[in-house]
């Protein structure tokens, strides 16, 4: 059993984390450094490639939610995280910014007050929408806090910028999450191949669909009844196929 997780990072120091952490779990772990605007692409490719599960940060998984038919696991960011960014930001500057996804950034009144200054907070959901909201900023904002995304859009606009990292727990955690997944996945493909064998030892007839209607067993004796080869009918809704 070869376990294949993925990994898109923001940023480098995560996937030396994340690495070390795979091989201590004894699995492939298959990383590359992307911002928001190319997750999309690198998850699609990673998917084609095999990947049994993809890890990505929070703001991230939200995009990727409906474009992948593979688990998704995301990497939360604290409190603790955000205020840690917020604080090297304050080193800078009392004139601070943070970036953020709907609800997903936590207990930001607290970090306000950890942090004694006062946050300009915005939300976006699209990359058009940050940049909007990054360029408004000028000149009244001297440091960004946020994802490689708007860190990124930030310094292009002559704003200072602070990215968020993630605590080695976070990682750890997601991994140890994406390691189990993978594997649950694969002892479900073993059963499934083991029954699927069976059924093709029975010499009887065997065609049953799914609850979408959708043909989801043919086995050989059904295949020779029928004159159809599997390929044509498992996944299929049409039934004239069987004319």
């Amino acid at each position: 059993m070869e376990i294949r997780i993925g990994l898109i990072s923001p940023y480098e120091g995560m996937i030396t984390v994340a690495n070390e952490l795979a091989k201590k779990r004894g699995f492939t772990l298959f990383a590359c450094t992307a911002l928001l605007e190319n997750a999309t692409d690198v998850a699609r490719d990673m998917e084609s490639k095999g990947v049994d599960v993809i890890m990505v940060r929070e703001g991230t998984e939200l995009y990727l939610r409906n474009v992948l038919k593979i688990p998704i696991v995301p990497i939360r960011m604290s409190g603790t995280d955000i205020l840690r960014a917020v604080l090297k930001a304050r080193e800078m500057s009392k004139k601070i910014a943070l970036a953020q996804f709907p609800r997903v950034h936590r207990d930001i009144d607290i970090i306000q007050k950890a942090a004694g200054c006062d946050l300009t907070v915005f939300e976006f959901v699209t990359k058009e929408e940050a940049r909007r909201k990054i360029e408004k900023l000028r000149g009244n904002v001297e440091v960004l806090v946020g994802g490689g995304l708007t860190a990124k859009m930030a310094e292009a606009f002559g704003i200072k910028s602070v990215l968020i990292e993630t605590s080695i727990h976070w990682i750890s955690d997601a991994v140890n999450l994406a390691c189990d997944i993978a594997i649950a996945r694969w002892e479900e493909k073993s059963k499934r191949e083991q029954i699927a064998t069976i059924i093709d030892l029975v010499p009887t007839g065997i065609l049953a669909v799914d609850e979408q209607y959708r043909f989801s067993v043919c086995n050989k004796a059904a295949e020779k009844l029928l004159g159809a080869h599997r390929e044509k009918l498992v996944g299929n809704t049409n039934y004239k196929v069987l004319k």
